[in-house]
């Protein structure tokens, strides 16, 4: 009952701001006719009341005409003195407006005042109201009365209407004036235009037609549509409209650039944009794409090599005038030039990217033309379009053609990189190659092992010059700061957790990307196999120089082990792959056994448990129940634990290494294997220094001595052995102590 009678008061309020809603969007769409249509409707219902009047002219004559019998003369006066006195407001208004426009003849283009002081609608507005005005002047000369009633409609609609015509012309005059709308007229102009051209090839079409394409509705989607391109070659001045708008907003976009009015600017450039695009759309299927072997030249386009050309132009005067926002507003309108070029239809699926590719080249060149300003915030805002565009040759484009962006990013960091301060910009270079990585991973269907090789390259390229250049202490995590994008463990965004969501949603057994991704297997091997050794390089450089990513390094090599583990189990993955899968698993765990024998390195590398880790992995191998696979990464804790466990380091390697051999024994609860454990410990018990085996037999012992079951503890291994059978684990670990001694 509470809750009945609480919806009960609570009713009125919501039917209140339902009507309140109601009325506000009645306003809205109301101010939206108005604005559009409120010059359009009062013309219409004065053209049809003033046009009225001649269709009931015979009506009049049965209305009473007495008053006017006898005051007709002074009637006609005032007919003849109205209409002088409209006519000559008509020339006034006139030539003000023509003056207003003559006035702002300084924010016009040249070329575009002939335009619009000759607007179609201005002059009809204009010569509408002194032909009214002229019209009640000849109402002076009506013959007798009988007339009266009708030249005093007359005159009283056509006064009317004068007066709405001003407003509609005062109302135009002001629209011509502003150049958001002059850029609007001129881009409806050009779409017209285009539209005109579009329906003269379609009618010219019979004559043009040839044996290739018999029928156009039989054309494959990307086949060459041969008779449109002939008619576009035999009409070459087909764009000439569009070439003049493109001409006529880049000198908006410069004057309005130079005043410091980037909202007009800005519109100029979106002009030049959707003119660009309205051409790609009328041409269709009839762009050549470039051929590397043999080159025939029918690639080139005029007007898109004049469109780019006129944007480098404009980013040259930002350059030269140091102008942030002009200079931004330049990269934009490339990146958005090239994503419309990639949208092109090619004859061949397999076709390269050719204007695509020349407006990426335009971009790179400007970005690069920055760098030397130092304008870092730039330099970054033009790695973030470099990416956007990458994540759209992704999904339309080949996967080599990807791999001009790794090197594009790579090459424009490593330049800044050259300056002081310019450390921001390796961030965003790490977080765009993320990016890459990740957008070829999930959307290139085949042919990726340059495309990754490639990125691997250019990452290790990147990241070893980081290392070399930008100084780094505990405190400071500077590495980690800038290339959190590629390792940090803690950056949702970062290439880490976004892989580990991929591997994770492959998985699943409803999984969405399955049916539509099937590739992402392959990828994710071909990716494997250009990393392998360009992160053992990567990290033996940490190590080597103990760096404090070394930390990330770590966690980032267990973490994706652990996510390709899951991988495997997937039930989408096809058992082909499974057996590449486990080496490509194996092959990254060595990168902890690769590094250089020294004991700095060894316990640098210990104080983030390389130990723990590697025995992490082994488990989670045998928990996702695949023995082959934990039994091998159980060979690489034991190589990891004869290489690094002969140094006395002060963390115990040798103890957390047998520790987690023996754990792992216990875990597989198996005679053979413990036999193979028995004999992997009696080699290393060959090896290790007798300081070393003293301080393992007192490890050993001290687990074994260990009665508290519940005690806390961040070592997985230690962990696991307090889960195992008492029994059981002492046995073994008394075992293994007779054996070191």
């Amino acid at each position: 009952m509470t809750d009945e009678k609480q919806k009960t008061k609570e009713s009125p309020k919501i039917w209140k701001a339902k009507a309140w809603n109601k009325w506000h969007w009645l306003q809205y769409h109301a101010a939206i006719a108005t604005n559009k249509y409120s010059s359009r409707t009062f013309l219409i219902a004065l053209a049809i009341t003033y046009i009225s009047t001649f269709a009931f002219l015979p009506s009049f004559e049965l209305l009473p005409n007495n008053f006017f019998s006898n005051n007709f003369q002074p009637l006609t006066s005032l007919f003849l003195s109205l209409g002088c006195a409209l006519l000559g407001s008509s020339a006034i208004a006139f030539s003000f407006m023509m003056f207003a426009m003559q006035v702002n003849i300084e924010r016009l283009p040249h070329g575009l005042f002939h335009k619009f002081s000759s607007d179609k609608k201005l002059l009809f507005y204009l010569t509408g109201s002194i032909g009214l005005a002229i019209s009640i002047v000849s109402l002076s000369m009506i013959p007798d009365s009988s007339w009266a009633a009708f030249a005093v409609a007359n005159s009283t609609i056509g006064t009317i209407s004068i007066f709405v015509l001003f407003l509609c012309g005062y109302k135009r005059a002001l629209s011509l004036i502003d150049p958001s709308n002059q850029l609007e007229i001129l881009l409806k102009e050009t779409q017209k235009s285009f539209q005109i051209w579009d329906k003269r090839c379609e009618r010219a079409r019979p004559f043009y037609h040839t044996d290739s394409d018999n029928e156009l509705d039989l054309l494959a989607e990307n086949s060459m549509d041969f008779s449109r391109r002939a008619y576009f070659e035999n009409n070459p001045y087909w764009h000439n409209q569009a070439v003049e708008a493109c001409k006529h907003s880049i000198s908006f976009a410069n004057k309005y650039a130079s005043r410091g009015e980037y909202e007009i600017s800005g519109k100029a450039l979106n002009c030049i944009i959707l003119v660009n695009s309205e051409y790609v759309k009328i041409k269709g299927t009839t762009f050549f794409s470039n051929n590397s072997f043999i080159p025939t030249g029918y690639s080139h386009d005029n007007f898109i090599s004049h469109s780019l050309e006129l944007i480098r132009q404009y980013t040259s005067t930002g350059l030269h005038n140091k102008d942030e926002r002009h200079i931004e507003q330049a990269l934009s309108c490339m990146h958005s030039l090239a994503n419309i070029f990639l949208a092109i239809k090619y004859s061949s699926v397999r076709s390269n990217k050719s204007h695509a590719n020349l407006a990426l080249g335009y971009l790179e060149r400007a970005i690069m033309n920055i760098v030397p300003l130092c304008m870092d915030d730039v330099i970054m805002n033009g790695l973030r379009e470099i990416g956007d565009l990458s994540r759209e040759y992704a999904l339309q484009a080949q996967p080599n053609d990807l791999a001009q962006f790794a090197e594009t990013i790579c090459k424009i960091s490593l330049t800044r990189m050259s300056s002081p301060d310019s450390f921001p910009v390796v961030q965003i270079a790490s977080e765009q190659l993320s990016k890459l990585t990740l957008n070829a991973l999930c959307n290139c269907k085949e042919g990726t092992s340059y495309l990754f090789s490639t990125i691997s390259s250019q990452s290790y390229s990147l990241i070893s010059v980081v290392f070399s250049t930008i100084p780094d202490a505990p405190l400071l995590s500077n590495h980690s700061s800038y290339l959190s994008s590629l390792y940090s463990p803690i950056n949702t965004q970062g290439f880490m957790r976004l892989f580990l969501g991929l591997t994770a949603e492959l998985s699943r057994q409803e999984s969405t990307l399955v049916d539509s991704h099937e590739h992402c297997f392959l990828n994710i091997i071909e990716w494997l196999k250009s990393i392998q050794d360009s992160h053992v390089k990567i990290f033996n450089q940490a190590a080597s120089s103990q760096l404090p990513i070394c930390t990330d390094l770590v966690m980032w090599t267990t973490s994706i082990i652990k996510g390709l583990i899951t991988l495997t189990k997937s039930p989408h993955c096809p058992e082909e792959l499974v057996p590449r899968l486990h080496k490509h698993i194996v092959g990254l765990s060595r990168t902890f056994i690769y590094t250089e024998e020294s004991r700095d390195i060894f316990s640098h590398l210990e104080t983030n448990s390389v130990t723990s880790n590697i025995f992490s992995c082994c488990q989670y191998a045998w928990q996702e129940e695949i023995p082959e696979l934990s039994e091998k990464l159980q060979e690489v804790l034991f190589n990891w634990t004869k290489k690094a466990g002969q140094f006395e380091t002060g963390w115990g390697i040798a103890g957390r290494g047998i520790l987690g051999i023996c754990a792992f024994s216990l875990i597989v609860d198996n005679p053979i294997f413990f036999e193979k454990t028995k004999n992997q410990i009696e080699s290393l018990a060959e090896i290790f220094p007798q300081n070393i085996l003293e301080s393992v037999i007192r490890d050993l012992a001290g687990e074994i001595s260990s009665s508290d079951n519940y005690s806390y503890s961040d070592s997985e291994i230690k962990i696991t052995l307090r889960n195992v059978d008492l029994q059981k684990k002492n046995i073994l670990l008394n075992e293994v102590i007779e054996i070191l001694r």
